[in-house]
């Protein structure tokens, strides 16, 4: 049969290895990175480039996009746990005694375990805080994929437009091109002079 002093020490320790978190170290592959990406663009520029494929590869490579996309997943992450109970505190120390009022000056141990109860709603109202700025992260991440988006179909329109004058002038230039070779032609033939 267990003491009393033992059953609170092992219930002190339990309570104590309970309330704690602990750091988990997650290093990063810096080389495994830079192949990823590599990889990534190579993909990129060996498809034809649609304005599908353009939104496609703007929407998975954007750095703004990315940032506001682990922002975003970041606040999911914090508002899908529970706020915790606040961490214990433990004190132990040796206690002194000084001054006229104590009797013997000796030396005594002293230690204390604490812990708070919540009694209102904070834990709750964290918690919906939470939810409130996940729910944030996420209209930003939207509005700035949106924002993305017609950038990237006024830079494709633009694309297009100049794609298309291009092809005009090079008509245009086969068109003066044929032009010169029949005066040519018909100046060597002497239908017509030089000027």
């Amino acid at each position: 049969m267990l003491r009393p002093i033992q059953a609170i020490c092992i219930l002190a320790a339990c309570i104590l290895i309970s309330g704690c978190e602990h750091y988990q170290q997650r290093p990063l592959d810096s080389r495994a990175i830079i192949l990823s990406v590599d990889n990534d663009r190579q993909t990129a520029i060996s498809q034809p480039l649609t304005f599908s494929a353009a939104a496609e590869l703007a929407a998975t490579h954007s750095p703004v996009l990315k940032e506001a996309r682990a922002e975003y997943e970041s606040a999911c992450a914090l508002a899908s746990v529970k706020t915790p109970l606040p961490n214990p505190s433990v004190e132990v120390g040796p206690r002194f005694g000084f001054g006229p009022d104590v009797l013997r000056r000796r030396v005594e141990p002293f230690g204390s375990i604490g812990f708070a109860i919540p009694t209102g709603k904070r834990l709750k109202r964290q918690d919906q805080l939470n939810c409130i700025s996940a729910e944030m992260a996420r209209v930003e991440y939207v509005a700035k994929h949106r924002e993305m988006y017609l950038a990237l179909r006024k830079a494709y329109t633009e694309w297009g437009l100049s794609l298309t004058r291009l092809a005009a002038r090079n008509s245009v230039l086969e068109s003066a091109s044929m032009t010169l070779t029949l005066n040519k032609k018909a100046q060597d033939a002497g239908q017509l002079t030089a000027l």
